[in-house]
């Protein structure tokens, strides 16, 4: 019941800031537990990709540790599912 969100990566400059990074991480939320009936996903991110932990907070990923310069976090589908659908 849990996966790993793998590197989502927005490669040209001019697309970068168009919000494609957030409704890719909706489609996958929602793919993830409304299709695949995941509990869980979880993903790592270097910690100074701060747009991209701006992303994940905003889609309803919550910080689990910090270490080695990675971010680990996390979101259930009972937790924070709801504030990226609603969005």
């Amino acid at each position: 019941g849990s996966a790993e969100y793998g590197r989502l990566m927005i490669g040209d400059p001019l697309a970068k800031g168009k919000g494609y990074a957030k409704e890719a991480t909706r489609f996958l939320l929602e793919y993830g537990f409304m299709q695949m009936g995941l509990k869980e996903i979880h993903l790592e991110v270097k910690e100074e990709n701060e747009p991209a932990i701006a992303v994940y907070k905003v889609a309803g990923f919550f910080e689990i540790a910090r270490k080695n310069g990675l971010v680990w976090m996390s979101i259930s589908s009972k937790d924070n599912f709801t504030a990226i659908q609603n969005d």
